[in-house]
């Protein structure tokens, strides 16, 4: 009996544990499947152990875009600035070191340096890097600097330097309103009398215009002229020729010298302004530093009321504030012209690898287009030599000798 009892103890044992490993083993349940038909229903139910509710998984997404991508690689990050991308990186509760989750950088154990600044912290969050719509602290245009102002709030009570000079064109003379303004770098004809006149363009060039209160337009492509101005009234002075560039509008309306107690005070001293009227014409030439000091002929006369009158090789202006005369209208205009030809200069240049053709990732050439420079490269520099063998040349990067970095 104790034979047995042993026996069938260890066939439970036995049994036991393959129940409990053995994968193959299955557990048999009966249902009833009618009340009234007595049929049984034959189930079988897997009991076998694994190790699959161990593993979690979870999607990486990119803490700015939210698409499958690592955050550092993100390209959407690039446009915005980089209190938004610390903003949306507080917001998720990430690292700023290497922008992964649950932990702030002040824990963060991984080593990561930037290639550009040296600190600790991935190339997107480097804050010499400017998304596309920040302008860089330390950018300066440089090149052919003009300064075209442009403001219409002055009152009538301050004259400008406005005179009226006869233009010579292909077929016909034409006298049109020009402005002296010593404010410009450059000198403007508008398109509208120089396609009047018949004139050629010389030459081109890209200027951008800074106006008032510093606001910048975008680079233009404007036409060189060479005009020749004509005295109106006296023949002492030849012919002056000179460079405008053209542009659609001048500027606004500025008025006249009008008629009364004024105009008394330039005839006793023998002054005779060519622009003076009550009606207010428009401005069609702009005649900047690089023609003011070439016509002036060193007369001034300070006149009564606190006007200065300065003689020209074209004929008399005025300038100042009437501080004893009546103001007869309330009209305003005023003018200052800036203009800037593009060459932009960044100070970081001198520094950066980029200058070197040393570029991020996100600053490279995208495949295709790396493909298509290659391949006409290739047509380009293939040839084939005297024994009849076919030669390639190969995409050395161009050299460049620095002159505009060491300019600054």
């Amino acid at each position: 009996m104790k034979f047995l009892k042993a026996e069938v103890e260890g066939e439970e044992r036995l049994k036991l544990a393959r129940s409990g490993f053995d994968n193959t083993h299955r557990k048999e349940e009966y249902q009833v499947k009618g009340e009234n038909k007595g049929k049984f229903k034959f189930k079988k139910s897997a009991n076998i152990p694994t190790t699959s509710g161990f593993l979690t998984t979870k999607d990486r997404s990119c803490i700015f875009c939210n698409r499958a991508h690592e955050s550092k690689n993100c390209y959407d990050a690039r446009l915005l600035s980089l209190e938004e991308k610390i903003s949306k990186i507080k917001e998720k509760k990430c690292c700023l070191k290497c922008l992964e989750p649950n932990h702030v950088a002040k824990f963060c154990k991984e080593f990561i340096r930037c290639y550009i600044c040296g600190k600790s912290h991935v190339i997107s969050l480097c804050p010499e890097i400017r998304s596309k719509n920040e302008t860089p602290m330390g950018k300066q245009s440089t090149e052919n600097v003009q300064i075209a102002t442009a403001r219409q709030t002055c009152t009538s009570e301050v004259a400008l330097m406005t005179l009226q000079v006869k233009v010579a064109g292909v077929n016909k003379n034409k006298n049109i309103r020009a402005l002296l303004d010593c404010g410009s770098q450059k000198s403007y004809i508008s398109k509208s009398v120089a396609a009047e006149l018949g004139l050629s363009a010389i030459s081109k060039e890209t200027v951008a215009h800074t106006l008032f209160g510093g606001a910048r337009t975008e680079p233009k492509l404007h036409n060189k002229y060479h005009v020749k101005l004509c005295f109106l009234s006296q023949y002492e002075h030849p012919d002056l020729e000179f460079d405008f560039l053209d542009q659609d509008v001048i500027c606004g309306d500025i008025p006249r010298i009008s008629k009364g107690p004024i105009l008394k005070e330039l005839k006793r001293n023998k002054i005779w302004l060519s622009d003076i009227g009550s009606d207010c014409p428009k401005v069609d030439m702009l005649i900047g530093s690089d023609i003011y000091g070439k016509i002036l002929t060193g007369l001034v006369k300070q006149l009564k009321g606190g006007l200065t009158a300065v003689n020209t090789k074209l004929g008399w202006v005025v300038c100042g504030k009437f501080d004893d005369f009546p103001i007869q209208n309330d009209q305003s205009a005023s003018i200052l012209c800036a203009g800037l030809a593009v060459r932009d200069y960044n100070i970081s240049d001198l520094w950066n690898l980029e200058t070197i053709g040393i570029l991020d990732a996100q600053h490279n050439l995208t495949k295709a287009a790396e493909e298509e420079i290659a391949h006409e490269q290739f047509l380009n520099s293939l040839n084939r030599n005297e024994e009849g063998r076919y030669c390639v040349g190969l995409p050395w990067l161009g050299m460049i000798n620095n002159y505009q970095i060491t300019a600054l």
